[in-house]
């Protein structure tokens, strides 16, 4: 009896979340499409009697993988919710604010689950390890890759690209696509996938809207993976820019402009992984230790990655996203793997499922 009543009453809380997350979402695409302040999370999403009623769910094994999704959403959003966390969010993004973010982000941590800190809130949101290294660090930007000249039209192309990916795994293609000056998926519902794109004419405008079109194939595919799996997806689809093959129908251009665009990409791609190994190690060490000077912890560090531009602001990620670089970092090498299952033939769900729920 206990067992069913967990289960009718993860039902009802269950239709209500779709409800309200899916009101939230819209809510926010129409802050990046049209402009304005992105809304809190729903107080369903945020309340501590939420939590408890998901962890009862997540108590039985029966009901524990349907329930991850939601448990990882009600926890990352509960200390974004948290009256110090949103004070000190709310600041200009600056040097000096980053470790009064990280330091309300620990003690929220604390509060909300009993975590140590809110390393382990983000290992458990984003499915990463909690002391995982980051790998790949190499040699860093310097001042960039030379003058790569106009890309063609991008925003434009990005809907027949989704069709013709999601055609070959027999799922529906259908999405909507707008322009405005970030790239970001939102999953409004089952039938309801909308992507925005900066619509850019640069290789970087077109690696990050095929980054959209990785995530938008995940939520078309009805898969809810952990983060890490999602940005794997993201990144395997932002990377089939680098393949000649690959980039001639997308780009609609010429073999040899083709080969050409591969080669910007590949070097592209080669300064992501980077950025995301550093990305990843400076903000694990930041929840460890928040305070100090941060901007010369930062600057130190990348220039022993070799990064010689210099930032007068944390990077807005850190900020904006916490939590989220080591999912970046993980997915550089589980989109390898899932590359690997896909040209094996297996399928999107099947090659997803594969990567398991902990990088």
């Amino acid at each position: 009896m206990l067992a069913l009543a967990r289960e009718l009453d993860l039902d009802l809380l269950e239709a209500e979340l779709e409800a309200a997350v899916a009101e939230h979402l819209l809510g926010w695409w129409q802050a990046v499409v049209r402009g304005g302040a992105r809304p809190p999370w729903p107080a369903l999403v945020t309340r501590p009697a939420t939590r408890r009623r998901l962890a009862a769910a997540r108590a039985d094994a029966s009901l524990a993988a349907r329930v991850a999704p939601w448990w990882r959403l009600a926890l990352a959003a509960a200390v974004e919710a948290d009256p110090a966390v949103a004070g000190a969010r709310a600041a200009a993004v600056a040097w000096e604010g980053l470790g009064m973010l990280a330091e309300a982000r620990n003690a929220a941590a604390r509060r909300v689950g009993g975590y140590a800190g809110f390393a382990e809130v983000a290992a458990e949101v984003m499915g990463v390890a909690l002391d995982g290294e980051a790998e790949g660090q190499g040699q860093g930007q310097g001042q960039g890759q030379g003058q790569e000249g106009e890309w063609p039209e991008c925003a434009g192309r990005v809907a027949m690209i989704v069709e013709e990916m999601a055609r070959r795994w027999r799922i529906d293609g259908r999405v909507r696509v707008d322009v405005a000056s970030e790239n970001r998926t939102f999953v409004v519902g089952a039938k309801d996938i909308r992507i925005v794109v900066s619509g850019g004419r640069t290789r970087k405008a077109w690696q990050a809207a095929l980054h959209e079109v990785g995530h938008a194939l995940v939520a078309l595919a009805g898969l809810r993976p952990v983060r890490a799996v999602d940005e794997a997806v993201a990144t395997w689809a932002s990377d089939r820019l680098a393949r000649a093959d690959q980039a001639m129908w997308m780009l609609g251009v010429s073999p040899d402009e083709a080969a050409r665009r591969a080669r910007e990409a590949e070097a592209g791609r080669a300064l992501r992984r980077r950025s995301a190994a550093l990305l990843a190690r400076f903000e694990r060490d930041l929840y460890r230790e928040p305070g100090g000077d941060l901007a010369a912890r930062w600057h130190a560090a990348a220039a022993a990655a070799g990064w010689t531009r210099t930032f007068a602001r944390p990077p807005a990620a850190l900020w904006h996203d916490p939590g989220a670089q080591a999912a970046y970092r993980a997915a550089e090498e589980l989109a390898l793997r899932l590359g690997e299952a896909l040209a094996a033939g297996a399928g999107l769900a099947e090659a997803v499922a594969g990567l398991g729920d902990r990088a």
